[in-house]
């Protein structure tokens, strides 16, 4: 019975420095932590009738008003922005992005690519393939093995292979484990040396 107590007090103070994991979301649109190459600041525009509805919060953006209403950019075999959204984690332990885009994206995660952006084949909106603008042209990336603790940078390589609208919609979420303060390792490591101090008490 007393080997029964001794472990019951060591896992109760394993189990106050425990780990406690916390989400957090991101989604393009919110203007928080996110940007790209040609004018920093994200536009949110207004999404061609045939693309993906906007979801999870998330909205259709691009570096200008390059939407329904908007501007044309030219067609290009290369990516013509790119699309960050920064992200500070204590300690990750696993992420997702779900992307569509007009017409693609190349998916880098900290400079790895993790999804390349789909082929030039001209479809009546957008590319075919993955990841496009259509509703069944989206993908969800994982981001679990190249995430790191600090700041980690997501990029999206956009594609306008044909002429038309542009831009890009994602929502992703990573888990990540908080670090507990000095002081809770200090009280638990008390905890522990006081009842070291306790068996050994009993056993003499």
């Amino acid at each position: 019975m007393a080997h029964v107590l001794r472990l019951a007090m060591v896992a109760a103070l394993l189990a106050a420095v425990s780990l406690e994991a916390s989400v957090i979301t991101f989604v393009s649109g919110d203007g928080v932590g996110e940007g790209n190459s040609l004018t920093a600041a994200n536009v949110v525009i207004i999404p061609d009738p045939s693309w993906q509805p906007a979801t999870h919060g998330a909205q259709w953006v691009s570096y200008e008003d390059t939407g329904d209403t908007g501007t044309r950019p030219p067609a290009s075999p290369t990516a013509i922005a790119s699309f960050f959204e920064f992200i500070d984690v204590p300690a990750p332990l696993t992420g997702s992005l779900t992307a569509w885009a007009d017409d693609t994206v190349d998916v880098y995660l900290n400079g790895v690519l993790l999804m390349p952006a789909a082929a030039p084949v001209a479809a009546p909106h957008c590319t075919v393939d993955v990841i496009t603008c259509r509703p069944d042209g989206g993908a969800t990336v994982s981001l679990t093995a190249h995430l790191q603790p600090g700041v980690n940078t997501i990029r999206l390589d956009a594609y306008q292979y044909f002429n038309g609208p542009f831009g890009v919609l994602y929502y992703g979420s990573i888990t990540a484990t908080d670090t507990p303060e000095p002081g809770t390792w200090l009280l638990s490591g008390c905890g522990l040396l006081g009842l070291g101090a306790l068996l050994r008490r009993r056993r003499s």
